[in-house]
């Protein structure tokens, strides 16, 4: 036995390197950092028929024999998240913990829906384990956070129960679909959580300042930072919209200035989480705009957001059967500080053709 032990103690230095084995007088513990390292275990141990065991984070049967432990496996070093905002999903592994999963989510401007898990263990994977009541899945959040689990057999093969990601799974099809493998004791390797996008609303923002020319320099730090939450954005000036600007002035008391009247004015629609409003809005008024005064202004209640959005979903259409103007448009990547701007009387982003429309007098 002491022969075997000696042997596969190398065996397991070789596959995971000489810290993370520790020996002692009748079992060795292995800590893995991967669901490959865990099948490398399972195997390296059936091959000198010895029994190897994980230290929690497993699902199956609850009953099985007692016996002797050759390799006690802990998972300890497997504690890595990984988010992928496009496919809303968090790949974890099961040490991972849930302070770290729900601190790192909100950084992303996304929200964990297990941060109101019933169960109250520090790590995830014990979090899943609890789910399982007498081996059975039993779920019973008010909102599904799991999307599916990658589990490590005895035998060392690697499997995928669920999906790694699936859309609008519910707690009862995610009960069906994991009691589809019950039958022997799994090691959880991985686990694929859902991620939400926080509740977000809609602001309209109006910045004035004197001179259109100020636009192109704003544009690559909007494009660059807020692109995905950005709607809409247009700059006209104010001239041409007198009665908009008349209304504004009402709310804008930059409009109602006598020496240093603003020009033209910026309509930006953007959908974020409220405390993402004023890095946002610092932005808008932040260096860029320094050689030249401006200021940023939120269209709030019910009316004043109308009047901005009614207004905007008639300007494209105006500004194109106006044969007063003629039309240039170019990709958004290539609207840089180096656009003429010198008979510019509008400018219009039209997000989903990736183009800004630029509207010249004459």
């Amino acid at each position: 036995m002491a022969e075997k032990l000696a042997l596969i103690t190398q065996q397991l230095i070789s596959l995971l390197g000489e810290p993370n084995v520790t020996t002692g007088k009748e079992s060795i513990v292995a800590r893995p950092s991967s669901s490959e390292e865990i099948a490398g275990i399972f195997a390296l141990a059936a091959q000198a028929e010895l029994i190897a065991k994980a230290v929690g984070y497993t699902v199956g049967p609850t009953t099985e024999a007692v016996g002797q432990t050759d390799i006690l496996i802990s998972l300890e070093r497997m504690n890595q998240i990984k988010f992928d905002r496009e496919s809303g999903t968090i790949t974890a592994q099961p040490a991972a913990g849930m302070d770290q999963i729900i601190n790192a989510t909100q950084e992303t401007g996304c929200r964990f829906p297990g941060v109101n898990c019933r169960h109250k263990n520090a790590t995830v994977g014990e979090n899943v384990a609890a789910c399982f009541n007498e081996g059975e899945p039993d779920f019973k959040c008010p909102t599904a956070c799991l999307y599916g689990l990658e589990l490590v057999l005895a035998d060392g093969r690697i499997i995928t129960v669920g999906e790694r990601s699936a859309k609008d799974l519910d707690n009862y099809q995610l009960t069906y679909i994991l009691g589809g493998y019950k039958e022997e004791k799994a090691v959880l390797g991985g686990i694929y959580l859902r991620l939400l996008p926080v509740e977000q609303d809609q602001y309209w923002l109006i910045t004035t300042f004197n001179d259109l020319d100020m636009f192109p320099g704003i544009w690559p730090s909007l494009m660059q930072k807020y692109r995905r939450e950005l709607g809409a954005v247009v700059v006209i000036k104010l001239a041409n919209y007198p009665e908009l600007a008349g209304i504004m002035s009402q709310w804008i008391p930059d409009l109602n200035e006598v020496d240093h009247p603003s020009a033209a004015c910026m309509l930006v629609s953007i959908n974020c989480h409220p405390g993402e409003l004023e890095p946002f809005l610092e932005l808008l008024t932040g260096d860029l705009y320094e050689s030249s005064p401006s200021n940023t202004y939120i269209a709030g209640g019910t009316y004043q957001k109308l009047v901005i959005s009614t207004f905007y979903s008639n300007l494209l259409r105006d500004l194109k059967a106006n044969p007063r103007f003629s039309t240039v448009s170019i990709d958004e990547q290539d609207y840089n500080q180096q656009i003429n701007v010198g008979r510019i009387n509008a400018v219009y982003w039209f997000k989903e053709e990736r183009k800004v429309h630029l509207f010249y007098e004459g």
